[in-house]
């Protein structure tokens, strides 16, 4: 007698946790943790009904914001990215492929390797405003590299925000060459909006297929001014290898003169850095504002806590950029001192 009281009681106390699974409202959904149940806002690409569960948003509907209960069908197209949060444009060509996601942060930038062709030349990528820099003070960076670097494979690379195919008459940014990188500045990017929709046309210079790597580079940690033959230092936090970087910008440099530049990466949280290292990338474009491994002429790597030396000769003469990429540290200290020689 005793067990089938106790087997009763087991019953009710089931069905007692299945009803507080469904006490969520609609936007949230259950953690399905017994005897910890609490309600989850429900994620990007997805909708809570209420019933204590969340879904992926079917085919042609989206949920650009958090908490939906029910997603939102595409008026225009019945197409969506591969998150289920921006409707593609209606006249985004059937064949067009997702090359990047550039809200996705696994702790590195995104690297996405693809093959580029003549017949294969629409792409289209996500913008998340909220991975935008507070101070929008620093552009999105979409660079196309060429795998095979025994070959001069120059592209023309052509995006939009407006179309679904960017071409040399309808476009908003364009880049070309062996490593094209587009600079795309985040002033006019309404924050309103959660994610964008970024549309790429993809233009190789020979008929067949090349295989090239196409990547974001993104989270700067800052700029550091200086002026030629005097040392200049700046602190930052968290400088993480390949998605923080930081530039180092000197003025009033002549032209036709050769330089030396000098620079320090140096771990100031003194943990054990014997398999840690630091990069200077540096471009002879001087469009470039950001020099990173996928956009710059030369790179030097070096262990941190010691100094890179390096001789440049800036035609145009003056300003000079060098982008500091490297770390895994916490707190970092940059020294740089650029003479004139």
């Amino acid at each position: 007698m005793r067990k089938q009281h106790c087997f009763l009681f087991l019953i009710v106390l089931c069905h007692w946790s299945t009803m507080i699974l469904a006490h969520c409202p609609p936007g949230y959904y259950d953690n399905n943790v017994p005897h910890e149940s609490r309600c989850i806002l429900c994620g990007f690409g997805q909708y809570c009904p209420g019933n204590g569960q969340y879904f992926n948003c079917p085919s042609g509907t989206i949920a650009p914001n958090t908490g939906m209960s029910s997603c939102t069908k595409c008026s225009y197209s019945n197409r969506t990215n591969s998150a289920s949060t921006v409707c593609l444009l209606a006249d985004t060509p059937n064949n067009a492929q997702e090359a990047l996601e550039y809200g996705t942060d696994s702790g590195d930038d995104n690297l996405d390797l693809f093959k580029i062709s003549a017949k294969q030349q629409f792409y289209f990528t996500t913008i998340e405003t909220a991975d935008i820099p507070l101070d929008r003070s620093h552009p999105i960076q979409y660079s196309f590299v060429a795998t095979n670097r025994k070959y001069d494979i120059p592209l023309i690379v052509i995006a939009s925000t407006k179309t679904g195919q960017p071409s040399k008459s309808n476009f908003q940014w364009i880049a070309s060459g062996q490593n094209a990188t587009l600079i795309i500045p985040v002033d006019w990017i309404d924050t309103n909006t959660n994610f964008i929709g970024l549309y790429f046309s993809i233009i190789p210079s020979v008929d067949y297929t090349v295989p090239f790597l196409a990547t974001t580079f993104k989270h700067f940690r800052g700029e550091i001014f200086a002026i030629p033959n005097r040392k200049v230092s700046q602190d930052f936090k968290t400088f993480q290898f390949m998605t923080n970087q930081a530039v180092v910008e000197w003025s009033g440099i002549p032209s036709l003169r050769k330089v030396n530049v000098s620079v320090t990466l140096s771990d100031l949280t003194h943990q054990d850095d014997s398999n840690l290292f630091f990069s200077l990338c540096y471009s002879t474009i001087p469009t470039i504002d950001f020099p990173n491994f996928f956009n710059s002429n030369m790179v030097v790597r070096g262990k941190v806590n010691n100094q890179i030396n390096i001789i440049l000769e800036n035609i145009s003469g003056g300003k000079l950029k060098l982008g500091v990429v490297g770390g895994l540290i916490d707190l970092a200290r940059i020294t740089a001192e650029l003479v004139i020689l």
